[in-house]
């Protein structure tokens, strides 16, 4: 049986919701039954404490071993060429047969792990979450600090391609992805699209929505990269003229009313079918994503969404299974209009579409077994 080690981001006590996403959804959703086919293990600079009742499922119901590896503490400039050096004895040590990450790792893990195991002669799978350079971009540029055409974002740029280049296999959320990463490696057939799926026995809907359609759901962090800005400059334009069309903002927000905007903070996942429930479509307006279960969560209960041209239009097919919309407050009233009109019909007929689509597309344990092969090259 060969042996998997996976190299996640560290535990923070301090930001509980993000381990909790990955520990007790993210994880299992994407390991499924592998341990009945591969040793699995989970290295970490900094593992959850044994006490962690998400480590404890992992462990008694994926078959996860949590191993600890050095914290680095090295100069930025040079952390991937350290991290090869710190990852090296720890594969020879676990007898590592394919390394890989379940969590979208940042660029200089990625080529971290991806040299590692090329020296080891180890298969390497990489695991794209989405496009790291333009979610830094964004992230930085926002707070005032340069990064596009910095030595930063070049190095950065040089360490993707090798990883790319090193790896046997790619695994991406998006064609979108698959298109960008083509252009950057010599061997482009061996980057798979592989979407992480969703349980459609609790995310379900039994016939599709009706309407009329007046409430839009907006769930993500309050960062630059996922465009929550563009939505709010959105919503205070329909507030004039449609008072009766609302907007919920779910997830690192602080709780509160303003006009047609309800910021309800983070959700847990267990609450997130109802929360979809009671909404009527939902909008992911970013700037920079990969491919977020929201998107496969909310179809699979029948509800249209409203998502960024740029990013998804490779992957859904407009005014059919989606409704795109640039990345500018205008546009994206444009096409709430579209949906709350009540004179039109389209809403329902895009309801229905969306939900036979979701079906057909984001079953888990399908994508769950077509990952499987990916990472097992069988």
């Amino acid at each position: 049986m060969r042996h998997i080690v996976f190299y996640e981001p560290c535990y923070n006590n301090e930001h509980p919701n993000l381990w909790q996403l990955r520990g007790n959804y993210k994880y299992p959703s994407i390991l499924g039954n592998l341990k009945d086919r591969a040793r699995i293990t989970i290295m970490m600079h900094t593992p959850p404490p044994a006490s962690d009742p998400h480590r404890r499922r992992l462990e008694r119901d994926y078959g996860v071993n949590f191993y600890r590896i050095d914290e680095p503490n090295f100069p930025s400039s040079d952390r991937g060429q350290r991290l090869v050096e710190i990852l090296l004895p720890v594969l020879r040590r676990l007898q590592a047969d394919v390394v890989s990450n379940l969590n979208g790792r940042t660029i200089t893990y990625c080529y971290a792990a991806a040299v590692a195991a090329k020296r080891q002669g180890l298969r390497y799978v990489m695991r794209v979450g989405g496009d790291d350079l333009t979610t830094k971009a964004h992230v930085y540029e926002k707070s005032g600090q340069p990064f596009s055409g910095t030595a930063q974002y070049f190095n950065l740029t040089l360490t993707e391609r090798i990883a790319a280049e090193l790896a046997d296999a790619i695994i991406v959320m998006t064609r979108r992805e698959q298109a960008r990463l083509s252009q950057i490696t010599h061997e482009p057939e061996k980057i798979k699209v592989c979407y992480r799926g969703v349980d459609q026995t609790v995310f379900r809907s039994d016939k599709p929505r009706e309407g009329p359609c007046r409430r839009f759901l907006f769930i993500g962090r309050k960062s630059a990269e996922k465009g929550y800005d563009v939505l709010e400059a959105a919503a205070r334009d329909v507030w004039a003229t449609h008072p009766d069309v609302t907007f919920t903002f779910a997830g690192t927000f602080d709780a509160g009313v303003e006009e047609n905007r309800r910021y309800i903070g983070y959700v847990n996942f267990k609450d997130l079918p109802k929360l979809y429930a009671e909404h009527d479509a939902v909008i992911v307006c970013s700037r920079s994503e990969g491919f977020p279960q929201v998107l496969m969560e909310a179809m699979s209960m029948g509800l249209p969404c409203i998502m960024s041209r740029h990013l998804f239009e490779k992957d859904f097919t407009e005014g059919e299974n989606a409704l795109f919309t640039a990345i500018n407050p205008g546009d994206l009233v444009g096409k709430i209009g579209q949906l709350a009109d009540p004179a039109s019909d389209f809403y329902p007929q895009l309801s229905a579409r969306t939900l036979r689509y979701a079906k057909d597309s984001f079953d888990e344990q399908q994508l769950m077994s077509r990952y499987q092969s990916i990472m097992l090259d069988d």
